[in-house]
C-alpha cells in the first residue's frame, strides 16, 4: 500500500513517469526517477496509507490546492479508487493505468459507491471481514437499489441462524401453510424468497431480520434463534475504508 503523486504542470497533458528503481528507507518510501522531458514533480508521500491517517489528509489537501493540475497517484492500494471521482486524477498500479471505467466495470456500480461496496464485501488483505455470505454480486444488487450503505434497512444486516433441527421442526408447518392457503412452492418462493424451500427441505440457513420475522409470523411463534447484528461492524469498516478527504475533495 504505497503511493506517491506525480504532478504535471503542462495543461491538457497527462503526467508520464518511468519508474527506474525502488528504494526502501525510513517509512518504506518509494523513490522514483521521472522520465526526462516531462515537467512532472515527485512528491514523497509514499508510506503505508491505511496506517497513517494524516498522510491521506495531506494528499487530500494537495489535491484540493492543485485542482487545475493533472495528478497521477501510484499505488497498489484499492482504496485509492476513491480519488477517481476527480477528473484530473488518474491511478497507476506500477504496471498499468487504472481508470474510473475499470473500477466501475469491476464492481458494477458508480465509483462513488466503491467504499460502500467494499464495506459489504470486505477485504481479507486489510483484515476487513465484510458481511458473511454477502459477495460482490449481492453487494451490487443492494447498492443498485439503495443510494448508500446507510440507506439500506438495518434489518438486512441482522442475521438469524436457523439450525437444521429448527428447520426440520418447522418444515411441516410451512407445508401445511401452503396447503391451507392453496399456494404452490413457486408462489411462496416469489412471495418470501428462496429460503422457504430450504426450510421445507430441513436445511440450516441464515435469514435476515425481515425474513426471520416473516417466518415467525407464518408459524405463529418466535423460534428464539440466535442472531448477530453486523450494523456497527459495517459502520466501523466504512470509516476505516473511507479516506479522510478535507472539505470539497
Amino acid at each position: 500500500m504505497f503511493g506517491f503523486l506525480a504532478k504535471n504542470r503542462k495543461k491538457n497533458q497527462q503526467s508520464r513517469c518511468v519508474i527506474q528503481g525502488l528504494q526502501a528507507a525510513g517509512l518504506r518510501t518509494i523513490a522514483s526517477h521521472l522520465h526526462r522531458g516531462t515537467t512532472s514533480l515527485y512528491s514523497n508521500i509514499a508510506i503505508e496509507a491505511d496506517r497513517i491517517v494524516r498522510t491521506w489528509e495531506k494528499i487530500a489537501e494537495y489535491i484540493q490546492d492543485n485542482s487545475v493540475d493533472y495528478i497521477t497517484i501510484f499505488s497498489t492500494d484499492g482504496d485509492m479508487y476513491q480519488f477517481l471521482k476527480h477528473p484530473h486524477i488518474t491511478l497507476h498500479d506500477f504496471s498499468k493505468k487504472i481508470t474510473k471505467q475499470d473500477v466501475e466495470n469491476k464492481i458494477g456500480l458508480p465509483v462513488e459507491k466503491y467504499v460502500c461496496w467494499k464495506t459489504i464485501v470486505g477485504d481479507p488483505s486489510d483484515n476487513l471481514p465484510g458481511m458473511k455470505r454477502f459477495g460482490p454480486q449481492r453487494a451490487k444488487e443492494l447498492l443498485s437499489k439503495y443510494e448508500s450503505l446507510f440507506e439500506i434497512p438495518v434489518e438486512i444486516f441482522i442475521i438469524y441462524h436457523i439450525s437444521d433441527i429448527v428447520s426440520k421442526n418447522t418444515s411441516q408447518q410451512l407445508k401445511d401453510y401452503r396447503t391451507k392457503n392453496n399456494l404452490s412452492l413457486k408462489k411462496v418462493k416469489e412471495m418470501y424468497g428462496l429460503w422457504w424451500k430450504k426450510i421445507e427441505d430441513g436445511k440450516k440457513l441464515d435469514l435476515n431480520k425481515i425474513q426471520y420475522e416473516d417466518l415467525c409470523k407464518i408459524v405463529s411463534h418466535n423460534l428464539n434463534c440466535p442472531f448477530e447484528d453486523y450494523n456497527e461492524t459495517l459502520s466501523n469498516q466504512y470509516k476505516i475504508i473511507k479516506l479522510p478527504f478535507v472539505q470539497g475533495v
